[in-house]
């Protein structure tokens, strides 16, 4: 999960410096101004956010304890890969 992030907010940097592509996210959006440690401050707050959730079902007994920080790290690997594929094709 944290790799994740780590990927789609260095990923959205790298397109968004270019001029030519925008944060989508219109939560993040605000935040790019405000530059990384905010950002890395936010997304490190919602992945506490989620791997509290998951213990907390863990200890309660669920089987699928596992399955939201795999979520989350999914759609930010996802978010991430975008990103990239948008920066390669508008640095052609």
């Amino acid at each position: 999960m944290v790799s994740g992030i780590i990927f789609d907010v260095e990923s959205t940097y790298l397109c968004t410096s270019t001029g030519k592509c925008r944060e989508a996210n219109p939560l993040m959006r605000p935040l790019l101004d405000k530059g990384r440690p905010t950002m890395y401050a936010v997304q490190g707050a919602f992945a506490g956010l989620i791997i509290y959730s998951s213990y907390d079902l863990k200890r309660g007994g669920s089987k699928i304890w596992w399955l939201l920080p795999v979520i989350v790290g999914t759609v930010h690997a996802v978010a991430g890969a975008n990103n990239m594929r948008i920066f390669i094709n508008i640095s052609r």
